[in-house]
């Protein structure tokens, strides 16, 4: 039995790495496609409509969230109808809440308009793409049980594939000359297919699945328990679209199309951070019910130097490599100035901090903590410098917004520190990751632009790096437990399949 229950934990940990590898191969391979196809302006309304879809799917106050909550406590009951209740309610709240949803997609084309003046069809082409994530939230709604069951992993491979095919089909839109809408059309489809796909994997899978209607009354019940899990949903998203969101609205979707061209490697490295903090949160979760400080405080370094590694590592070669990487990967685009990317690269680094410091507040239950640091330090800051500053001043936003993140990192970390007691992470791994793209930054602007001369430079300081992070005691040991952890899973997960 402890071998079924850690095989299902691998391969549910697998399921998520191949999915946010093919949502990484996906812009890859077809962003050059939707670029050549629908030009510097419309692809970035897409990209703009895209990130603001996501705001959409917390209009339905976090219900599809609090769901996996509800089913994991639910799982040891010997009936299955507080499951089927469960679900019918989260059904039922999504229908009463259609009107926000309504009103979210009205508000997000202004913000899109607002500076841009949309002709008709990009503004069908961009309500349509908004609507997208909220739609997937009703629909993807088996997904969440089959995650709650432990079966998260079952059918990742056929939507992983039906999501890349939909890309795909709509990126051969966009390049045979569709528009926004087009695109929308594919894209839509595409999410009903994998809904469908999903509601029969979780019939034939769980014993207990059914669709079942609940009372309006138990719906609006069941609504206040989901709040707190949508006000968390919504910091963390106002924390991951940041840059995209202010550039979107203020500079224009010309320059934030730009900003995401440009800044390609800096998401990848991202992506990489953010999956030791998905395989923690089990981790975490367990040292916070065991109350066991010490342990959790090992882990957040532990955390803190991966993050630096990763981002010290990689932050030369991206500072001074990438302008060469993305002319090559999209010649006929226009890209930002390098020190565009040095900032999103110290945004980002702060960013996966703070997420990684707000699962800890999350695992405990303290939502409102996160939620009150993100009011105090990035929204209240970003309207005071909207009203006193000139918010088309491209520089501004620039450095603006790493100061931002690195103020809520500062909030968040020290409610996590003041939670759970314990040794906080040194402050060379916390802080040693921010220099090294300004030195890059600095080494590129004075150096010559003979590619064989960046290279150079870019190995030169990678080693320098390396060899600096070499003699922080923090960092080797979370190289040295990541090796070890990785060789006990392979070996315990082949241990299991023999037998």
């Amino acid at each position: 039995m402890a071998g079924a229950n850690f095989s299902r934990l691998v391969f549910t940990a697998l399921a998520g790495l191949l999915s946010r590898a093919s949502g990484l191969l996906t812009f890859i391979i077809l962003t050059p496609l939707f670029f050549a196809g629908l030009g510097e302006r419309s692809f970035g309304i897409f990209q703009f409509a895209q990130r603001l879809s996501a705001f959409g799917g917390v209009s339905n106050l976090g219900a599809t969230s609090y769901l996996k909550i509800r089913l994991n406590s639910f799982y040891d009951n010997e009936s299955p109808e507080p499951m089927r209740q469960a679900v019918g309610e989260c059904i039922v709240q999504w229908f009463l809440l259609s009107p926000l949803l309504l009103a979210w997609c009205v508000a997000a084309v202004a913000l899109i308009g607002g500076r841009n003046n949309l002709t008709p069809s990009e503004t069908v082409g961009a309500i349509a793409l908004i609507a997208i994530t909220p739609l997937a939230q009703l629909l993807t709604i088996p997904q969440v049980a089959l995650f709650s069951a432990g079966l998260g992993y079952r059918g990742t491979f056929v939507t992983t594939s039906i999501t890349f095919c939909g890309y795909g089909i709509a990126a051969i839109v966009a390049k045979v000359g569709g528009d926004i809408v087009g695109i929308a059309i594919v894209l839509l489809a595409t999410t009903v297919v994998t809904g469908l796909y999903l509601n029969s994997v979780a019939s034939r899978l769980l014993g207990w699945w059914s669709i079942r209607v609940a009372s309006v009354r138990s719906a609006i019940r069941s609504m206040s328990g989901s709040i707190a899990s949508s006000l968390v949903s919504l910091t963390y998203l106002g924390l991951q679209q940041l840059e995209a969101l202010a550039f979107g609205m203020f500079l224009g979707p010309v320059i934030l199309g730009r900003l995401i061209i440009t800044c390609a490697l800096v998401q990848a490295i991202e992506i990489a951070a953010r999956l030791f903090m998905n395989a923690a949160t089990p981790m975490l979760a367990q040292q916070i019910a065991a109350h066991d400080h010490d342990r959790l405080s090992s882990m957040r370094r532990e955390g803190y130097a991966h993050a630096c590694l990763i981002y010290a590592l990689a932050s030369p070669g991206v500072v001074m490599l990438g302008p060469m990487l993305i002319q090559s990967w999209i010649p006929t685009a226009s890209q930002l100035n390098p020190s565009v990317v040095t900032a999103v690269l110290i945004l980002s680094y702060f960013r996966v901090l703070s997420q990684f410091d707000g699962l800890v507040l999350d695992q405990a239950r303290h939502f409102y903590r996160k939620v009150l640091s993100a009011l105090a330090v990035v929204a209240i800051p970003t309207t005071c410098l909207l009203t006193l500053l000139n918010p088309a001043d491209e520089a501004q936003w620039y450095w603006g917004l790493p100061l931002f993140a690195a103020a809520y990192h500062f909030s968040v970390s020290r409610e996590a520190l003041l939670r759970f007691p314990g040794r906080a992470p040194q402050l060379f791994p916390t802080y040693f990751p921010v220099s090294v793209p300004l030195v890059a930054l600095v080494a590129k602007t004075n150096s010559s632009e003979d590619p064989v001369v960046a290279v150079g430079l870019a190995l030169a300081m990678t080693l320098v790096v390396g060899l600096i992070l070499s003699l922080d005691g923090d960092v080797r040991r979370s190289v040295q437990l990541t090796y070890a952890r990785l060789s006990r899973s392979i070996r315990t997960l082949s241990e299991a399949q023999r037998s």
